[in-house]
């Protein structure tokens, strides 16, 4: 299980909708807050969010390995995002990285944030997903996080990559 309590909004041009992450995946309510990177348009699919592990990808990484599969099926979800993409040409995808606050420091993190949007970006291409489906990588570093990065848990949420997805009126 891994999201609950959708509610949708629109912010900065973007459908988005506000997602708490079930307690089933180790989170209590303390630890988790509300996300702002999935939708839901009537088209029965919500963009993937995943995690990464502490410090990955490392420069020159890849996204196989780097990322924390303990609640996620990372390619599943991204094979799902591709198909998404095909389906729908006019829609726009943006992906947007984030890291925890403890993994790395200041300029350190937007740089660790970008190698994970770029690893998800280059994994997208190499399995089919149409170039002009993605808008420019969003990098926020430690900026915007979920939960609370005093404990692991919170931590893991942080290390995260969300889709944006924008549709034409």
């Amino acid at each position: 299980m891994s999201l609950r309590s959708r509610k949708l909004r629109r912010r900065n041009g973007f459908l988005t909708v506000t997602a708490y992450l079930s307690l089933a995946a180790g989170c209590t309510s303390e630890t988790v807050g509300a996300s702002a990177g999935s939708i839901t348009m009537g088209s029965g699919w919500d963009p993937p969010s995943f995690f990464f592990k502490p410090g990955l990808p490392q420069a020159g990484g890849r996204m196989i390995g780097s990322t924390d599969e303990r609640f996620t099926d990372t390619k599943a979800m991204l094979k799902d995002a591709i198909g998404m993409m095909k389906r729908f040409p006019d829609w726009r995808f943006e992906i947007r990285a984030y890291t925890d606050d403890r993994e790395c420091a200041g300029q350190e993190c937007v740089a660790l944030s970008l190698r994970r949007a770029t690893v998800v970006r280059a994994w997208l291409l190499e399995h089919g997903a149409p170039a002009s489906s993605l808008k420019p990588l969003k990098a926020f570093g430690s900026a915007m996080p979920l939960a609370d990065n005093a404990v692991e848990q919170g931590r893991r949420i942080n290390r995260r990559v969300e889709f944006g997805v924008e549709r034409p009126d």
